[in-house]
């Protein structure tokens, strides 16, 4: 026969330090002459499962990722630029203008001209741009000529004339287009590219 095998003593533990290291669990807790469990009726003490579900909740979509109805998600609408076209459903370059946004897939939200002119803010944007305030002007309009603009315009100063031009949108050259800090007046395709990056 072999040795008999000597068997470590292990040290005495205080029944706190017991519970401590070897929590009851909570079917057990509660008998009779035991002390409740700290997390009887609670539930169990993972924070990311979800309630009734024992599932974790969903991850948020990548950055960049479109969601299941092909949006992008809530934390990037901010970022995509709104574009505005006034326009004049009479006008063939405004029906030009609509058709190459809706060609390159620029969503957008076109708004008549004669009853909602442009602001005063998005006029001095597109003359920034233009140079000249006679280039926001529709020339070969009949208000531009039966207000006699060809022999008043050049006595107007430029807060008279953006005035005027936000109070009458037949004055306006079309389309005009406004996109963040751009607003461009007339259409031509190369400038729109370059103003929306396509």
């Amino acid at each position: 026969m072999g040795q008999p095998v000597q068997r470590q003593a292990l040290p005495r533990l205080h029944r706190a330090q017991l519970q401590r290291q070897n929590p009851l669990p909570p079917r057990i807790a509660g008998r009779k002459g035991l002390r409740p469990h700290p997390y009887q009726g609670c539930l169990p003490p993972r924070r990311h499962i979800r309630a009734g579900t024992g599932k974790p909740p969903p991850r948020p979509p990548a950055k960049g990722a479109l969601t299941s109805a092909g949006q992008p998600p809530h934390f990037l609408e901010s970022l995509i630029l709104k574009v505005e076209i006034y326009t004049l459903k009479s006008c063939d370059t405004c029906r030009k203008a609509a058709k190459f946004l809706r060609e390159n897939d620029i969503p957008f939200e076109e708004i008549p001209i004669r009853e909602n002119p442009p602001s005063a803010a998005d006029l001095r944007q597109a003359l920034a741009a233009t140079g000249e305030i006679r280039k926001l002007f529709n020339t070969s309009g009949q208000d531009y000529r039966s207000l006699n603009m060809k022999e008043r315009l050049p006595t107007l100063s430029e807060k008279e004339a953006i005035a005027l031009l936000s109070s009458n949108g037949n004055l306006i050259k079309r389309p005009f287009l406004v996109s963040g800090e751009t607003a461009l007046t007339g259409f031509d395709p190369g400038a729109w590219k370059q103003a929306l990056a396509i």
